[in-house]
């Protein structure tokens, strides 16, 4: 009986170790399966697109285990590059993204004008307009994109040349959104506007920058938005604050900015386009520091993923004379951005006077 016992045992232990050696051997063939590979890595993508605007920090993960299971696989290239530009406003990590883009595919002309984008934000106008040459030429029959349009209407108001600026950002706005080549990516249209209002700004252009912000607010569909949401609303108005801060009119940019946010809802738009940095900038203008630290504070601890709020707040609490939440800021500015001088130096700044 006891023999049978211990038979019995062997066989089973024989079984299992089989099934395991079984499951083990599958699990190997289907790594090796180029196809597993790559539809592992579209699953990838698409968990991320889905949680894209509500968890970053995963969503970023997932984009790059999508190229680890495939590295020929462009498109989680394409919206690392989105979030490191876009959302989190870190240019040198875009950068690195962009590089990592071109290498792999080096016949593709939108790693070049991504890098000609980098070069802009850099100041380096020569690099910019080269990449972006070298972009058109690797085009067939310079197929220009929206992307493209704006990428050459920046450079041409560096350059001076404002009419054919203006000839380019109506095309940008004009032409299908290709940026990405992602039906999901439809938000790109919203930061398209933005980088031409930021660029019309910078050239104090401030009467076509209102005519632009006000034809939108009342025809999204002909620039080729989608129905106008509450994130591209609160961006236009938000401008529009800027422009009447510009003109010296503080009241109506202060109203305008104060009723977004009675009607601003952080459950829809979870801190990209909120009133609130519109608000610290105000009143860091007016110099009433307190509100303005107050606004600063709200913006930075719902977008902790960018260098920017945290900087601006630590900024304004130190001009609050809050220096303890001054330090609580800046440390977050330096961990996301570990060599910024000009948060290195408010640091020193901070730590002289408390």
């Amino acid at each position: 009986m006891k023999k049978l016992t211990k038979n019995v045992k062997k066989y089973i232990l024989t079984i299992l170790f089989g099934i395991v050696w079984v499951a083990l051997l599958s699990s190997v063939l289907l790594l090796l399966n180029p196809n597993y590979k790559i539809e592992e890595s579209k699953k990838y993508y698409v968990k991320a697109q889905t949680v894209y605007h509500h968890d970053y920090d995963l969503s970023e993960q997932y984009f790059k285990n999508s190229i680890l299971l495939n590295p020929d696989f462009k498109k989680p290239y394409l919206m690392l590059f989105h979030y490191y530009y876009f959302v989190q406003v870190q240019p040198q990590k875009a950068k690195i993204i962009v590089e990592e883009f071109i290498n792999k595919f080096p016949q593709d002309s939108i790693g070049y004008i991504l890098r000609s984008f980098i070069n802009i934000k850099n100041g380096n106008l020569i690099d910019a307009e080269k990449n972006l040459n070298h972009s058109i030429s690797l085009m067939s029959n310079n197929d220009f994109n929206d992307i493209t349009f704006l990428n050459q209407g920046v450079l041409d108001y560096y350059k001076g040349e404002y009419v054919n600026a203006d000839i380019m950002f109506n095309k940008s706005l004009f032409t299908n959104n290709t940026f990405m080549v992602e039906e999901t990516n439809l938000y790109f249209n919203s930061e398209k506007v933005d980088m031409i209002l930021v660029t019309l700004f910078e050239f104090e252009q401030y009467n076509k920058s209102k005519y632009l912000i006000n034809s939108i607010l009342t025809n999204g569909s002909r620039y080729n938005l989608f129905p106008l949401e509450e994130s591209i609303s609160i961006t236009l108005n938000q401008h529009l604050s800027k422009i009447y801060m510009f003109e010296g009119n503080i009241l109506l940019a202060e109203e305008i900015l104060l009723d977004l946010e009675r009607n601003y809802q952080f459950e829809k738009n979870q801190g990209l386009d909120c009133p609130y940095q519109a608000l610290g900038i105000l009143y860091f203008k007016t110099k009433d520091y307190q509100k303005s630290k107050g606004y600063y504070m709200k913006y930075a601890d719902i977008t902790q993923f960018r260098f920017s709020s945290q900087y601006e707040a630590a900024k304004a609490c130190f001009y609050a004379n809050d220096f303890d939440c001054a330090l609580k800021y800046v440390y977050v500015a330096i961990e996301l951005d570990p060599d910024n001088t000009d948060a290195l130096a408010l640091l020193e700044q901070i730590r002289t006077v408390s």
